[in-house]
């Protein structure tokens, strides 16, 4: 079972899911949508719009660090209202951080996972800098003579 996982609000307001995947923590990454079980779960709220100019990557390091502790005491939940852009997004960062994947592959592991994500162009464009950051893709450069 995965230590943590991406969805929507509806999930993160339903117990009876939550407690079937062992869900101890949930990363909500929307500005409207409530906490519902703050006695039983630990929450870490990050308000994230998600427009394209919003800068995420400053949002990634007390995030991950979130998931970290999350993970050592039990299953993380991210999420944003729809499950699409914002907690894909973050998931996406977390697996090129934490993992070593090249964009592309957390991208599609992700999706494989969660077919309807599509994070927003601007999105996208962070993710792909923030793999260039890490040195994760290697450029392939064509000697032309």
């Amino acid at each position: 079972m995965l230590s943590y996982t991406t969805g929507s609000q509806d999930v993160a307001s339903d117990k009876q899911i939550l407690e079937k995947y062992g869900v101890t923590h949930i990363l909500n990454l929307s500005k409207y949508c409530q906490n519902h079980f703050s006695g039983s779960i630990t929450y870490r709220n990050v308000q994230c719009d998600d427009y394209i100019h919003v800068k995420v990557c400053p949002m990634f390091p007390d995030s991950f660090k979130f998931i970290d502790e999350g993970r050592a005491k039990g299953c993380v939940f991210i999420h944003c209202s729809a499950g699409v852009s914002r907690a894909a997004t973050f998931t996406i960062a977390y697996l090129m951080k934490t993992e070593g994947m090249p964009f592309n592959e957390a991208f599609d592991y992700v999706k494989s996972k969660r077919p309807r994500i599509c994070p927003n162009e601007g999105f996208m464009a962070q993710l792909k800098q923030y793999d260039q950051e890490l040195g994760l893709s290697k450029q392939v450069h064509k000697n032309r003579h």
